[in-house]
This record gives C-alpha cells, sequence and structure tokens, in this order.
C-alpha cells in the first residue's frame, strides 16, 4: 500500500496569500489532514505531525473502512512525501506510539 502526503495550496482570497494544508492518504483515502498554514512546511515535518496525530486519535484501525478521495479541498494537490507501507499500518503506528510510551514510563 502507498501511503502519500499530499500537499495543497489553498488561495486565500480575503488576505491575498496561500495558504497550505496537508493530507495523508494511504492507498488513496484521506486519513487525517492538518490545518492551513501561510508558509511551505518540510515533508518530515509535516510527516510526523501527522502520523503523531494519527496515532493519537485514530479509533478505526482498518484501513478500508476509510473512504477513497479525489482532490479532497477542490484544488490540484502536489505529492510531497511518498512510501509503501504494510496493510497493517494503522496497528503498528498505535503499537509504536504504545511502546514508545512505555519506554517513557521506565525512564
Amino acid at each position: 500500500m502507498k501511503l502519500q502526503i499530499v500537499e495543497y495550496k489553498i488561495p486565500d482570497l480575503l488576505e491575498v496569500n496561500i495558504n497550505y494544508r496537508y493530507v495523508l492518504y494511504v492507498d488513496g483515502r484521506a486519513l487525517v489532514w492538518s490545518d492551513s498554514s501561510i508558509g511551505k512546511l518540510p515533508s518530515e515535518v509535516v510527516y510526523d505531525k501527522l502520523t503523531q496525530y494519527l496515532a493519537n486519535n485514530c479509533k478505526d484501525y482498518n484501513i478500508h473502512s476509510y473512504t477513497k478521495y479525489q482532490n479532497i479541498f477542490g484544488f490540484g494537490g502536489e505529492v510531497v512525501f511518498e512510501k509503501e507501507v504494510s496493510d497493517s499500518y494503522l496497528k503498528e503506528l498505535y503499537n509504536a506510539r504504545r511502546m514508545k510510551a512505555l519506554e517513557e514510563d521506565f525512564k
């Protein structure tokens, strides 16, 4: 399965600037997206933020339960990060977060 982070450029007509929003897709399914930011963010920072939010707030670990979206914000997006992941990506992400929390408990 393919994990992608897509960057959407959304013009803000009132303030005359461009906002950026990032969406984490796994196999074409939008799992989580970021708030708007005024400037571009490095892909590693975006990946860390989105996966951390996903690990902390994910309630359904079956990727096939999520809906496939095309152009979620109506604007053309650009892929800024791409990675191959396993079918159990959400469970692995949750387990990694739990292990990190347990390690901190024993420090």
